[in-house]
């Protein structure tokens, strides 16, 4: 449940900036940077992660601890992503009073 509010308000908040920068006049250049500052804002924990010994051990141990997870829990994840897709593009958000 905690994916489908994280994604709906992601959704939200971007469709909210295009619309904002739709009526001010900003154009492609303007989506572009923000979109890439986005990007890199969820990239540089992992950047810097990477040179430092004891975390880039973490990480890797993190990412072997997937390969025991059976199928059905990478089925669920996905659905549960297309779910959350769907609820951010469909469910309309009522202004508040």
């Amino acid at each position: 449940m905690l994916y489908g509010s994280f994604s709906a308000s992601l959704m939200l908040g971007l469709l909210g900036t295009a619309a904002a920068g739709g009526a001010s006049g900003s154009g492609l250049a303007s989506g572009f940077v923000s979109l890439a500052l986005f990007g890199f804002a969820l990239s540089a924990p992992f950047v810097a992660a990477v040179p430092i010994p004891r975390a880039d051990r973490a990480l890797d141990w993190l990412a072997g601890s997937g390969r025991s997870a059976p199928v059905w829990t990478g089925l669920v994840l996905m659905a549960l992503g297309v779910w959350s897709a769907w609820f951010g593009l469909v469910v309309s958000i009522e202004p508040p009073r």
